[in-house]
């Protein structure tokens, strides 16, 4: 059993991620049966919250990132249909900070099941997830641009983590390619 470096073993993180992809996937769909404030929004919403508290019980953020139909949580990648989700709103990435809440996560649910827009034409999911209060929470998206005959790419993704350790903080990375 192999230890993380940060008090989890890697079958231990293994675990956190599959109850995360799980317990994320059951509150999507019972959000869209189910009123927000309902008991049974509630509990699902309080199981989702429990894998992801402990994992932060030993870290600042837990990143979650969706590679193909797998997500992904510390190498430790988990099938899940939860990924069909993320890739519908074009998540790359879901980073969750220590004191998330389940009223955020009742926002980020929300917004995966499509019962809540994502906010004003061009505006960003993050935007919209701050728009509603959510301070723990941020998303990393994909998004396409094209580029015309005399237009120039002025940065590229590839430049911009050359050089990162392969220990780094992705989503610390992530979040300064993002403000740079």
């Amino acid at each position: 059993m192999t230890n993380t470096g940060h008090g989890l073993s890697d079958q231990e993180v293994g675990d956190l991620a599959s109850r995360t992809a799980k317990s994320l996937r059951v509150a999507i769909a019972n959000s869209r049966i189910y009123p927000a404030g309902s008991t049974i929004m509630r509990s699902s919403l309080e199981s989702l919250l429990d894998p992801i508290a402990r994992y932060l019980e030993t870290r600042e953020t837990m990143v979650l990132m969706r590679h193909k139909d797998r997500l992904v949580l510390d190498k430790q990648a988990v099938l899940d249909a939860v990924t069909d989700f993320l890739a519908k709103q074009h998540v790359d990435s879901v980073t969750l900070r220590r004191g998330v809440t389940t009223e955020e996560l009742s926002v980020f649910v929300q917004i995966l099941a499509g019962a809540s827009k994502a906010g004003a034409p061009g505006q960003g999911l993050d935007a919209a997830l701050a728009a509603q209060g959510v301070t723990h929470l941020t998303l990393n998206q994909t998004v396409f641009v094209a580029v015309g005959k005399n237009e120039t790419v002025v940065k590229k993704f590839s430049d911009l983590v050359t050089g990162l350790a392969p220990s780094a903080d992705v989503g610390g990375a992530m979040m300064a390619i993002r403000q740079s």
